[in-house]
């Protein structure tokens, strides 16, 4: 029986030999998770995207570079599943990233799943909603779980980049 494995790398570097071996060769499973900073609501000073424009102002060159990103992921996700491995992108639940037509076009794809986790149900203070989107029928069912409780979080997640402490995995 075949080892399981995970590809853990910087899915974003153009490593292509790299990964024409993973399309020959793929892992069980491809965790990917583009940096939300240029993707987030919350980026408001300058504000690089809005509900009716989510790819922003590619003349700028950071918007650019994040959906340029974006675009090699999709590459990346269909390559990967077409190769038959199981794919989870993760972005926070607000983000522009679940907008975008790439994104919108896996969304879309029959055995594709998107789902919610809030933080707070696998252990942190804040709450911080988080999307899923995975080909993957068990990830929906081990890790969804929204939000529970009562009372108020201990920590908010709120203005002046406190979103970024969030960004380093909990586990």
């Amino acid at each position: 029986r075949r080892q399981r494995q995970m590809c853990i790398r910087d899915s974003f570097t153009k490593d292509e030999e790299y990964w024409a071996y993973q399309e020959a060769n793929p892992a069980d499973v491809y965790h990917f998770a583009p940096p939300c900073t240029n993707l987030s609501r919350a980026h408001t000073k300058p504000q690089v995207r809005t509900v009716e424009n989510p790819y922003g102002n590619e003349a700028d060159p950071e918007v650019k570079a994040c959906n340029d990103l974006v675009r090699l992921l999709a590459d990346r996700v269909a390559r990967q599943v077409k190769a038959g491995a199981t794919v989870l992108i993760e972005n926070p639940l607000g983000s522009f990233l679940w907008e975008l037509t790439e994104m919108k076009e896996l969304l879309a794809t029959e055995g594709f799943h998107f789902f919610r986790t809030d933080y707070c149900m696998k252990g942190t203070l804040y709450q911080k909603p988080t999307a899923f989107l995975t080909n993957s029928d068990r990830l929906p069912e081990w890790v969804a779980e929204v939000c529970t409780h009562v009372k108020p979080h201990a920590e908010r997640l709120q203005g002046g980049g406190q979103t970024r402490r969030a960004v380093s995995y909990t586990h």
